[in-house]
């Protein structure tokens, strides 16, 4: 009965159906999915790799999951862990300078236009990771990683009316 549960599976009988698509073109890779539920509630994610140069590869992801649409058991690339109620644009690099080296590096920037557990109203939040790998041979991987992400919930209680504030992670 909670605000952010207005869309969630009701009933025993549901449903979902999906048609999804890959190919390439010499260095481009594109692939993606459409899903609609029992209710017609739609749910696209579409993205390609393009491999720009022998030492680089640029990688685009963009979903758009209506806060209707409900999966069963859906598997989704979500900040969330069900696939609902979510909006994003993910872009990723990963470069090879060098003999045994990799750099990869990526932006996942996310929007929620409906309620979510403990977050009151429309919010967003984004992601940022670098990681800097070295494989000198088969014996021995070194690597060091950061991460930095932020979204927003609500605030402490306290105050009559709910707000939100952004809570950061390192």
């Amino acid at each position: 009965e909670e605000p952010y549960n207005k869309y969630a599976i009701q009933g025993r009988n549901w449903f979902n159906a999906s048609l999804s698509w890959s190919g390439n073109a010499r260095n481009l890779y594109l692939f993606g999915e459409m899903a609609a539920d029992r209710n017609g509630e739609k749910a696209i994610m579409t993205g390609m790799v393009l491999s720009a140069d022998p030492k680089a590869d640029i990688s685009v992801l963009y979903r758009n999951i209506s806060p209707e649409y409900a999966a069963v058991s859906g598997a989704a690339f979500t900040e969330s862990t069900q696939p609902v109620n979510e909006e994003g644009l993910y872009l990723g690099l990963s470069l090879r300078p060098a003999m045994g080296w990799t750099l990869g590096l990526y932006a996942d920037l996310y929007r929620s236009p409906w309620l979510k557990y403990n977050v009151d109203g429309p919010s967003v939040g984004s992601e940022y990771f670098l990681e800097a790998r070295y494989v000198p041979d088969k014996l021995l991987e070194l690597y060091s990683r950061i991460r930095f992400s932020g979204s927003e919930q609500n605030a402490a209680a306290g105050g009559s009316l709910p707000f939100l504030v952004r809570k950061n992670r390192v």
